[in-house]
C-alpha cells in the first residue's frame, strides 16, 4: 500500500515538474490568413469563377423564364398532352438550373480548397519553425471565427506568436498591424 502510495505521489510530482516546464504559445492561424498578401489574389480569382458561375446561372434563368411566359399565353390552347409535355420541359428547365447552382457552389469550394491549400501549407510551416525556433512545446490557434478560443490562458503579451509567424512568412508587419495583433 504505501507503495502505491508513494509512486502515486512521484507521478504527480513528475507530472507538475514537467508541466512548469512547459512552454506554451499562441497565434490568430485565420488572422494571419486573412492579412497573408496572396489572400487578395485567391479572392479575386474566387470572385472571378463565381462572376462567371453567376452569369451562367441568370442566363439559364432567363431563358426559363422566357420559356415560362411563353406556355402562360399558348396554354388554353394547348391540348392536355401537350400542356402535360410542356410543363415536363418546364420542371427538366427548372431542375436544370438547380443542379447548375448546385454544381457552381460544389466547383468553388473546391476551388478556394485548393487555391488555399498551399497557403495554409506555407502558415503551418512558419508556425512549426517559429515554434521550433524558439522553444515551444505547444502552439495554440488563439481564436476562430466565431470569437470562441481554444486558449484557456495565455500571458497578455510575451506569448503571441503572430508576429514571428509574419516573419518568417516574409511578410512586413507594420506598427499598425502589430498594434492590432497585440491589441494595443
Amino acid at each position: 500500500m504505501k507503495k502505491i502510495v508513494l509512486s502515486a505521489i512521484l507521478a504527480i510530482a513528475s507530472v507538475s515538474i514537467y508541466a512548469q516546464s512547459l512552454k506554451l504559445g499562441y497565434t490568430n492561424v485565420e488572422f494571419i490568413l486573412e492579412s497573408h498578401p496572396k489572400m487578395k489574389e485567391i479572392q479575386s480569382e474566387i470572385e472571378t469563377l463565381t462572376n462567371v458561375y453567376r452569369k451562367d446561372i441568370q442566363n439559364q434563368t432567363q431563358e426559363f423564364q422566357a420559356k415560362v411566359a411563353q406556355y402562360q399565353k399558348g396554354e388554353a390552347m394547348m391540348s392536355d398532352i401537350v400542356k402535360a409535355e410542356k410543363q415536363k420541359e418546364l420542371q427538366n428547365a427548372q431542375n436544370s438550373i438547380e443542379d447548375m447552382q448546385n454544381n457552381a457552389q460544389m466547383k468553388l469550394m473546391q476551388k478556394q480548397d485548393d487555391l488555399l491549400a498551399p497557403v495554409l501549407d506555407e502558415i503551418e510551416a512558419a508556425i512549426e519553425a517559429v515554434a521550433k525556433e524558439n522553444g515551444y512545446d505547444y502552439v495554440f490557434n488563439g481564436s476562430t471565427s466565431n470569437g470562441t478560443s481554444i486558449v484557456l490562458y495565455a500571458k497578455a503579451k510575451g506569448d503571441n506568436l503572430t508576429i514571428k509567424i509574419f516573419e518568417k512568412l516574409g511578410i512586413p508587419v507594420s506598427e499598425e498591424l502589430k498594434k492590432e495583433i497585440l491589441g494595443n
